[in-house]
Formats: C-alpha cells, structure tokens, sequence
C-alpha cells in the first residue's frame, strides 16, 4: 500500500523496514479503505516519516516506543517548526498508537493517579449493568456512566472503601453545584443518573443505605408547552432546500424524509443499516430504545430517496450504516447530534425560523399531523414507537378541533345581552 503513496523506494524501505515495521503498510490500508484519496494519504504520512526518521537517527527500536516517546517527538517538532503536526497527523499517530497497543507494543494510556483499580473496575461493571439488565441504547449508556464518573470525580471517591463513606448532604451539594452552571433540565438529567448509580452501589453493596431515595426529583411541569413542528408549506421548503445533485443533499433530503414522513428518531437514523432494509417487500426495521426492534412498512418517497442516495453517492466502503459523513474517513455519522446538525443546518438553508432546531421537531410534526388529521393516540402511540400512551398524550393539545368539542359554553349574562 506504501506503493500508492510514495513514489521512492528509499522511502518506503526506510517506512517498511524501520523501527515502525509493518505498522505503516496497516496504517495505509486502513487510510484508504476509508475512502482517503493519494493527495491526502500523502500529507498525513509525512509527519510519519519525519517520525520514523527520528526514530532511526535516535538508534531507536521498536522496543523503545511508548506514548511518552510519541509526545517528545511532537513537542520537539512544534519547538524547531520543522514539520508542521497538523490535526490529520495528530489523528494518525493517535491511530498508529492504538495499533501499537492492540498487538502489546506499547502499554495503553492509564487513568489519572486518582483512579483506583477497584473504581475502574466498579465503573465498567456499571456500565455493562446498564447494557445488559437494564437494556439501554449506547447513547444513554455513555451518558449515565460519564455522568457517574464525574460523580465520583466529584466526591473524591478514588477507593471502593471512599465510596461507602458518602453521605446525602455530599450528593446534594454536588446537584447545587451543577444547578449554578447548567440548565435546569440538565441538572435533572444529573440527578436521574445520580438516583441509578446509587441504586446500583445499594444493590452491589457497595454502600449500606439507599442514597438514592434522597436525591430530590426536581421541579418539571410535563407538558407545560405545545410541542413545536413545523407547517406543510415549511415543510415543504425545507425539503426543497437539499441539494439533492449533490451527495451531501442527497443524503440529507433522505435523512429528513426519514424524519418527516417515519418519525424516526435521530438515533434510529444513525443504527440504520443496508441489511434493515427490505426492497422487496417495502419495509425496513427500526432499532430503537431499549433493544426495541419494529418492522415498519417504507413509503415510497422515502424508499427513492435512499436508493438514490445509496446508488449514485454513498461512498463505496465496507461500512454497512445507510448514512456516511461526506468526507473522508467514510464513517457512521458519529451520534444523534450529528442528525439535529443536519436539521440545523438546512432550516437555515431554506430560512425557517424556529424556537426547536433539532431532529426532534420533525418528530414533532409526524406526531402532530398524525392528531390534526383526525388519527387517534393509540395510531400516533404506535406510529412513534412510544412504550407508553402517556407520552403520546402531550400531542392532543395541538387537536384544537377535537378539543373544542370538550369546552363547556362560557356562560353570559343578562347585563352583557342588554348591552
């Protein structure tokens, strides 16, 4: 593979035969299976070369290499400017240092001095507790158990032995804390995490009373507002707004079709794999909260846009994910954020102004169509996957029709007839 970058054979044999040995060929190989162009390989492998250069003049093997070793070479070469260490190439040795760790060269990164190995251990049991028994989906995964270890960050807890001596007024000063710089949304997001982990180290035995149970659930009026969603006609211009000769617009007018017309959420869109996909029978399968996997039939508006998408400008790499990013490296787009970015990004396109800019607000539409059309909250509960009808309800206040029928006649008097 060094073939394709490198033109001299001093050059590759001083990469293939150095103290980086194969690492090199592994490094190219991967670069352009994910969709990287020669020019580009070209000016990531320099500060690779310029490393293994380093590592020669230094009488260096590849016994020597560490992390530490990678940091003095960068920082020496930022000191002299004579390689420039860009973004692309800090990515790279990051890459190559992975590689190094995985065949047990190089000893991987450990925690700060702060972490005790039974806390390391309690944290990733934790995690696997919240995969496993309590079924969630990855994204509440790593949000509950980095939220547990700033918790523990927090409390100074670097022993299993510190843990057990916490105490109620510890965690709600932690909660204050986080209320003077979050919103307050957020910090009942943290106090729900809190409530789960304290849960978990009462069930372990790790601590000897329920914390949890003193956590306060914070002030939150469900359902206060009207759901925001976004008219036909914005609709309309929205999806108008892609570019759909382009593979960006081609990706994004699918990925909002999704939205609009299947009330996907952003996550499910992100999970969405070619194998889920049944052309045959128009259906694909959605994987949702929970594990929860539902086979919904796939209209064909939708159907076309992803083909066209798939066919003429999905990049042509081993990943099975519908959706890629648009450049190299050709990836699963990295988490639900990068949907509502995509969303963001072509409401400001098409010059629609609203409060939510989010993937949820096209969720939002699908609910509220669904209702102003006379569906019921059974069919919008089974449209949008809800596990309960409760969380449906909120959208029958957007049903002005309907609920007309429910208001009593405002009575008026005798003195405002006469007037």
């Amino acid at each position: 593979m060094l073939e394709e970058i490198y033109h001299q054979k001093s050059t590759i044999e001083s990469l293939r035969y150095g103290p980086l040995g194969i690492y090199p060929d592994e490094l190219a190989q991967y670069y352009f299976s994910n969709g990287y162009s020669t020019k580009h390989m070209q000016s990531r492998f320099g500060p690779l070369s310029q490393f293994n250069k380093w590592l020669i003049n230094s009488n260096k093997t590849s016994q020597d290499l560490d992390c530490q070793l990678f940091d003095e070479f960068i920082a020496l070469q930022l000191e002299t400017k004579k390689c420039f260490v860009s973004s692309g190439a800090s990515f790279l040795f990051k890459k190559l240092i992975e590689l190094l760790v995985r065949d047990g060269i190089v000893q991987p990164i450990s925690e700060p001095e702060f972490w005790n190995a039974g806390i390391v251990t309690l944290l990733s049991e934790y995690r696997m507790y919240l995969i496993r028994e309590k079924g969630l989906a990855l994204t509440s995964v790593k949000r509950l158990s980095n939220l547990a270890r700033t918790l523990v960050i927090y409390l100074n807890a670097s022993t299993i032995q510190k843990l057990g001596k916490i105490k109620v007024d510890m965690i709600h000063r932690y909660i204050m804390d986080c209320g003077k710089r979050y919103s307050s949304k957020h910090v009942q997001l943290i106090a729900s995490c809190a409530r789960c982990f304290f849960k978990y180290l009462f069930r372990r035995g790790i601590i000897l009373t329920d914390l949890a149970v003193s956590i306060p659930s914070l002030k939150a009026y469900r359902a206060a507002h009207l759901p925001e969603y976004l008219e036909q006609n914005q609709l309309t211009k929205l999806l108008e707004s892609c570019d759909q000769q382009s593979a960006a617009g081609s990706r994004n007018y699918a990925v909002l079709l999704l939205l609009a017309r299947v009330g996907l959420r952003a996550s499910e869109v992100i999970n969405l794999t070619l194998q889920d996909i049944d052309w045959h029978c128009g259906e694909f399968c959605i994987k949702g909260k929970g594990g929860q996997r539902s086979i919904m039939p796939l209209p064909s508006d939708v159907g076309e846009s992803i083909s066209n998408y798939v066919i003429h400008y999905r990049p042509e790499v081993k990943n099975s994910h519908v959706f890629l990013s648009t450049r190299a490296p050709f990836q699963q787009l990295n988490n639900p954020s990068s949907v509502s970015t995509i969303v963001r990004r072509q409401l400001a396109i098409a010059g629609i102004e609203t409060t939510s800019k989010g993937a949820h607000l096209l969720r939002y539409t699908v609910a509220t169509n669904c209702m102003r059309n006379h569906g019921s909250l059974y069919e919008a509960c089974e449209l949008l996957r809800h596990f309960s009808i409760d969380t449906t309800a909120t959208y029958a206040k957007v049903d002005f029709e309907r609920l007309s029928e429910l208001a009593m006649a405002w009575p008026i008097s005798q003195e405002v007839i006469n007037v």
